[in-house]
């Protein structure tokens, strides 16, 4: 499968953990009372609205972090940083009791 194959499987796999979370998410904010359709209108259009505003800020982020990201020392330390990271979060797996 090519790597358009690939970027839609995962789109498609995101946009139903989505759906799913607004479906568990929205009925806590709805009214009984009021009409139900108008309630997850507004609530689906905030979010949207909300979603496309961080989605925009994160891709004018990494656009502008692109080139700083692409040194090789810079990187280096990112890698150093995650590692450590992740072998922290071991430890802790290690050390978890239940």
């Amino acid at each position: 499968m090519g790597r358009v194959g690939a970027s839609v499987e995962v789109w498609l796999a995101w946009h139903s953990i989505c759906c799913w979370w607004e479906l568990a998410l929205f009925p806590q904010f709805l009214n009984p009372a009021e009409p139900q359709l108008l309630q997850l209108m507004v609530l689906g259009i905030t979010t949207l609205a909300i979603d496309t505003i961080v989605m925009l800020f994160y891709v004018t982020l990494a656009s502008k972090l692109t080139m700083y990201i692409r040194s090789a020392k810079v990187m280096g330390g990112l890698n150093r940083m995650f590692g450590s990271m992740f072998i922290g979060c071991g430890a802790l797996l290690v050390t978890a009791r239940t």
